[in-house]
């Protein structure tokens, strides 16, 4: 829990007013628990995470589980309310900390946020976070799913690492970066906008990326379509 004078995000004159966004912090049913629990055994292992659509490929392998009792094994093993309730807690005491961090976000990078998240505790293995995008009536409604481990020891950090995904997203997509290229690019992101408040997220820096030469100024942000418009180009030339 972070307390409110220790805040790294207290509101500041340039943003005072955190964006008219919707937060809810839930746990999901038991067995969307069981689903990321998958999901993140999966995640886990470098082949499943950068060569196949994961959610795809999840009724499979969830079929597979519970066949062999994963499901029963899940529920009776793993499942832990009392810890999941506390991470809802702890992820709760930090709502107007996201709400300031998705502000500076949009303003610095010049984009229009998504307005609706719903962030979840969860029960996951190796990994502290996950998303996913919703859309609804043909697009013009869309939300986000954020999902934090219960045994998350940093779980602010994660949300803003999970926010900073989840609006850059149709970046993502439109020039098909890859899993370690979109990391590299969050990464940047989070170490430029919130650095200083957070030392860690500089610290992830670590070696180089072709993508630092297009991306590494806080002006590189206001025109990061352009940038990573610019690195697709570059790459594709040199292949």
């Amino acid at each position: 829990m972070i307390e409110e004078e220790n805040s790294v995000f207290q509101a500041t004159p340039e943003n005072v007013n955190p964006p008219s966004v919707s937060i809810k912090f839930t746990i999901p049913e038991n067995k969307t628990l069981f689903d990321f629990y998958l999901l993140s055994i999966l995640h886990s292992h470098r082949f499943f995470r950068e060569k196949i659509e994961i959610r795809n490929f999840l009724p499979k392998v969830k079929n597979f589980f519970r066949r062999l009792g994963g499901e029963k094994f899940f529920l009776e093993k793993i499942y832990n309310q009392k810890s999941l309730e506390s991470m809802k807690n702890t992820l709760a005491s930090s709502e107007e900390e996201i709400k300031v961090a998705l502000l500076e976000l949009e303003e610095k990078l010049g984009i229009s946020i998504i307005r609706r998240y719903f962030i979840h505790p969860v029960h996951m293995v190796n990994i502290y976070g996950m998303y996913n995008i919703k859309d609804e009536n043909e697009g013009r409604e869309t939300h986000a799913h954020i999902y934090i481990s219960d045994k998350n020891p940093h779980p602010l950090e994660t949300v803003i690492h999970e926010l900073v995904h989840v609006n850059i997203e149709k970046i993502v997509r439109e020039f098909g970066l890859s899993f370690n290229e979109k990391e590299r690019l969050v990464d940047i992101i989070c170490a430029l906008l919130f650095g200083e408040k957070i030392p860690s997220f500089s610290k992830r820096l670590k070696g180089s990326h072709p993508i630092d030469q297009y991306v590494s100024k806080i002006e590189d942000l206001q025109h990061l379509y352009e940038r990573v418009k610019e690195y697709k180009e570059s790459s594709r030339g040199k292949n």
